[in-house]
């Protein structure tokens, strides 16, 4: 039956019941017939919007039909297989971060929607997907082979994105019509954080991760002597380990430039600690596979967690508040601050591009100040952990 509202549109019922949508339009001069998807799975909203889509490829001299058989006779058209090729030609060419692109999809996309045929996927399957996310009611793998709980909020929030994206790349290939991402809300609102450890609730981080152990004990106390991003220090390589810096190229780096992370003395002494592992490029090689950086910081941070808990429950304390590996790069920057450090210096540390007309105009690496800001920071860290009698289990000698 036609649809009134949208010519070239029809509900195609079967002798067997079942419905589907489908556009019927000519090509070349002859009839041709373009499904879309089953009913009630895709809505009437969607197949309008597809319809329209399609028809518009048709009025420009496209096929979409054809286009769809050659699609399927070249390997399938399922999402799984575009996001193989989104990922290796588009995404980690163009993109830092497209190793987090790529865990978004597999983890959470690719489960529930990778054998659908990518031209049927529809705005309310993207939706119930992130209300999952959003809800925490998808199970992913860890490492270890162990299934846990991921998601959240915000989590969603960074899944519509790559999910934006990846669609987004499909329309401009011609792949579909029309994305069924257009028009869908973040499941959550971005909060900006603001979390600052005070001196004493540091001094707890740096002791609780003492008590956990190597990888998670270099790494949180590198975060905290250098104020890199988590992925700068779990994900170094001993080629970025030049004299007494970590050097983050420009390829490997947010802002497209070359990075160097001055390692003060204590830092130094943390990195040349490390054992090397045989064959493997990383300072923190996953366990079992030192193909590839460690991973797990959610399961690092919890198990940090436990242990200011214990503490502080022995102590008779309050829980501590909330916090993030972000908060103590964070953290690091408003005690530059407080060392009195030079804005610029400290923005230099962390990596940042100076704003406006400086940024354009001074190239200067300030390699010496940040060295020497480092320290100053170490210092001050040396000095918190030394003081009120901390053991290294994180409690407090009255």
């Amino acid at each position: 039956m036609p649809d009134a509202h949208c010519p070239g549109l029809y509900l195609i019922v079967q002798p067997s019941g079942s419905k589907s949508w489908a556009v019927r339009y000519r090509a070349d001069g002859k009839p041709a017939k373009l499904t879309l998807a089953r009913y009630p799975r895709m809505s009437l909203a969607d197949a309008r919007e597809a319809a329209r889509a399609a028809l518009r490829d048709v009025a420009r001299g496209a096929d979409p039909a054809a286009r769809k058989r050659v699609l399927k006779d070249a390997g399938g058209n399922t999402l799984a297989d575009h996001v193989d090729v989104f990922i290796r030609k588009h995404a980690r060419p163009r993109n830092r971060s497209w190793a987090e692109q790529k865990r978004h999809l597999d983890v959470y996309v690719i489960p529930s929607l990778g054998a659908r045929d990518v031209e049927a996927i529809t705005r309310r399957e993207v939706i119930e997907l992130l209300d999952r996310i959003a809800g925490r009611k998808l199970k992913a793998k860890r490492e270890d082979g162990k299934r846990v709980v991921r998601g959240g909020p915000t989590q969603a929030n960074r899944v519509l994105t790559t999910l934006r994206r990846l669609f987004n790349w499909l329309v401009e290939r011609d792949v579909i019509p029309a994305s069924p991402v257009a028009g869908v809300k973040a499941p959550a609102p971005e909060t900006r954080r603001d979390r600052v450890l005070t001196d004493g609730e540091l001094r707890e981080v740096w002791c609780a991760a003492e008590t956990v152990g190597h990888p998670i004990e270099a790494i949180v106390k590198l975060l905290i002597l250098t104020a890199a991003r988590r992925d700068e220090i779990g994900g170094a390589r001993w080629s970025w380990v030049q004299g007494s810096a970590i050097v983050v190229p420009a390829d490997a780096y947010k802002t497209a430039r070359s990075h160097m992370i001055p390692l003060a003395s204590a830092a130094l002494a943390i990195v040349d600690g490390l054992a090397r592992v045989d064959g493997s490029e990383w300072l923190f090689p996953a366990r079992g596979a030192s193909e590839r950086p460690v991973s797990g910081f959610s399961d690092m941070k919890e198990r940090i967690d436990r242990a200011i808990t214990k503490a502080r429950v022995e102590r008779g304390d309050e829980p501590m508040p909330g916090w993030t590996l972000h908060d103590l790069r964070r953290t690091a920057r408003t005690g530059l601050s407080a060392l009195k450090v030079p804005p610029h210096v400290a923005e230099a540390v962390l990596g940042h591009v100076l704003p406006g007309v400086q940024g354009v105009y001074d190239h200067h690496t300030y390699a010496d100040e940040k060295r020497a800001a480092l320290e100053a920071w170490a210092d001050h860290v040396a000095g918190l952990v030394k003081a009120n009698g901390v053991r290294r289990d994180g409690s407090v000698r009255s």
